[in-house]
């Protein structure tokens, strides 16, 4: 705090403070809110037109932008010694050299758990990290902004304090890792991954009478009347404790193996400081292998480290630049891939093997965030960089992201068009890269069918996509999405269900959240096409929030899709007491997969 003029607390009651302690008092709570909105957005741009109608959403847009006006007024008039809004044209931003926030100091702190997991200081680190989110934010404040953030914020939290209530028990302390689960249980009363632990230690530590009570709150927590059943592993611990079945479990040995990247990390800490270039260089090669791609956080905090602890535009600084705008593309940070990008762009030329591959992914961020007119100008872009370079195959790939666009805006037949071409063009090659796009080409145009329930030629290009998966290992996580939602629409149940299943583990397993909401939606259609309308309605609605969390909403595509078939809008279901929402991303996950393999087993 000391090195920054104020500290902003945005987790329990807002507070700001100046850098000796002395409580900053505003005039108006829409003032404080300003100062609070723009810290949630750590130093990102906000434009002015979009914070005044998300305060002010009663108003029309002259009173809102008066509205605006005032309020900054009245920061400014607060804080005279130094005025920390950055207005650059249409935008403001909060200066992060004149405020730090206990947002920040959360997100310092688990990089420090990240690169000591199994040592005191890091594990220290990961307890603060908890006592700060698992307050509420802003707690006591009402403003609809608010509403969509919450909730997101408590799914985070309660996935810090599971993954540290792990990482206690692993050190023996079962006092602390209960007490931590229970605080999570504060959070969301019926997360199952947290009632299970914690009936297990409750009875460790306490014997029946605790973990019953627990027991009892898992049953009341679940809705036959929904058909949502409990998750199986909690199911099971239930029946255990009323059995008296249930042994006492020892603590794992390990619960997390961490990335080899850690002690890498750890191993040139010193090189980075001192900006040396063969260990930028080493870290740009090994978070480029697979293996890393399978831990994106991890190798993303990793990236961001080497760069901010090095300055200057050196080729390895670049190619590690590079590295972190593909990896948080993949993990939805795209802010920082947005930033690191731009890096990219501005210290290379068209003929750098970085370039079009940057502008490639920038498009393909733009794209994910549906932003469609700023995607198509960077895939553009990137088209004629590879054109430049000769480098066909990717050509190739950006007229399949070219297409994506196409269709996700409505155009289907412009859109299978282009991916017809695509695989024309190609040929019958068996060289590996080409293999691998026509395999995309078809997958895609499986997703198009799926979404104007054409079924038949959805399947019929699922299948063609598959016959090259051995060439592009992804597309053997997502291509069976589409073909296994069109196998169920065509009364092939089974073989369905087996390839949503494959679709919904896979890309939780691989990291790959955007599909695995799209595989978890495909799923909930799936239930509705079976006549289970109420389980589909629960897991659209829980799905939502993992969305928001990752800036990932429905294209229009897939909202209509959604509609046409579940008479509901996607982003606006209404659930009184749904006990999947609040789950993390893998319990959701799970239950979907529990779900679709009954369906299985009673096709049988």
């Amino acid at each position: 705090m000391e090195d920054r003029l104020y500290f902003v607390r945005l987790f329990g009651p807002f507070e700001m403070r100046k850098n000796d302690g002395e409580l900053v008092s505003f005039p108006a709570r829409t003032a404080a809110a300003t100062i609070a909105y723009l810290a949630i957005k750590k130093g990102r741009p906000v434009s002015r037109k979009s914070l005044a109608q998300e305060f002010w959403p009663e108003h029309d847009h002259s009173a809102a932008m008066t509205s605006l006006r005032t309020a900054l007024h009245r920061v400014k008039k607060s804080l005279p010694r130094g005025y920390p809004i950055i207005a650059e044209g249409e935008t403001l931003r909060l200066d992060p050299a004149m405020v730090g926030t206990d947002l920040d100091e959360s997100e310092r702190l688990h990089r420090t758990f990240l690169l000591a997991a199994n040592r005191p200081d890091g594990l220290d680190a990961f307890r603060k990290e908890w006592q700060i989110r698992r307050r509420t934010l802003l707690e006591g404040w009402e403003f609809e902004w608010l509403d969509e953030l919450r909730p997101r914020m408590e799914i985070e939290a309660a996935e810090v304090g599971g993954e540290l209530a792990k990482h206690l028990e692993a050190n023996g302390d079962l006092e602390l890792a209960a007490e931590t689960w229970r605080e999570v249980l504060t959070i969301t009363p019926h997360h199952a991954e947290a009632l299970q632990h914690a009936i297990r230690l409750e009875f460790q530590l306490k014997g029946k009478a605790g973990a019953m009570v627990l027991a009892k709150t898992a049953v009341d927590n679940y809705r036959s009347d929904l058909g949502i059943e409990m998750p199986k592993e909690l199911q099971k611990m239930v029946k255990a404790i009323q059995s008296n079945a249930l042994e006492v479990i020892p603590k794992p040995d390990l619960i997390r193996t961490r990335s080899e990247l850690l002690l890498l990390a750890r191993m040139f800490e010193s090189s980075l400081k001192a900006n040396r270039t063969e260990a930028l260089s080493l870290l740009a090669h090994e978070c480029a292998q697979p293996a890393a791609m399978a831990h994106p956080r991890t190798t993303l905090s990793l990236l961001t480290l080497a760069l901010d602890q090095t300055d200057g535009a050196s080729e390895e600084r670049i190619a590690v630049a590079a590295q972190t705008t593909t990896i948080a593309s993949w993990s939805s940070e795209f802010e920082v891939g947005h930033r690191w990008s731009d890096f990219v762009l501005a210290n290379t030329t068209p003929e750098s093997i970085y370039h079009g591959q940057v502008l490639n992914t920038k498009g393909f961020m733009f794209f994910e965030q549906r932003r469609y007119d700023e995607a198509k100008a960077f895939i553009q872009r990137s088209t004629e960089a590879f054109q430049k370079q000769g480098q066909w195959v990717k050509m190739w790939r950006t007229k399949i992201g070219m297409a994506g666009i196409q269709w996700h805006l409505l155009d289907f037949e412009g859109a299978k068009k282009t991916y017809l071409e695509v695989i024309r063009e190609i040929g019958d090659s068996d060289e590996d890269e080409i293999v691998a796009a026509k395999s995309v080409a078809h997958g895609n145009l499986s997703f198009v069918c799926t979404v104007q329930q054409q079924w038949e030629a959805a399947v019929e290009h699922g299948r063609h996509s598959l016959a090259g998966t051995d060439r592009i290992p992804v597309g053997r996580v997502v291509f069976p999405i589409p073909l296994g939602l069109g196998l169920v629409a065509l009364g092939e149940r089974k073989e369905g269900l087996d390839f949503l299943i494959a679709g919904v583990s896979g890309t939780l397993r691989e990291g790959m959240l955007r599909f695995n909401q799209i595989a978890v939606d495909y799923a909930a259609l799936a239930f509705k096409l079976l006549g289970r309308e109420d389980v589909a309605r629960c897991v659209i609605h829980a799905n939502a929030d993992h969305r928001a969390i990752l800036q990932h909403s429905c294209s229009p595509a897939e909202a209509n899709l959604i509609r046409d078939i579940m008479s509901i809008d996607p982003d606006n279901v209404k659930i009184a007491k749904n006990p999947l929402k609040g789950q993390s991303a893998g319990t959701l996950s799970q239950w979907v997969c529990e779900e679709l393999e009954r369906l299985t087993l009673a096709t049988n």
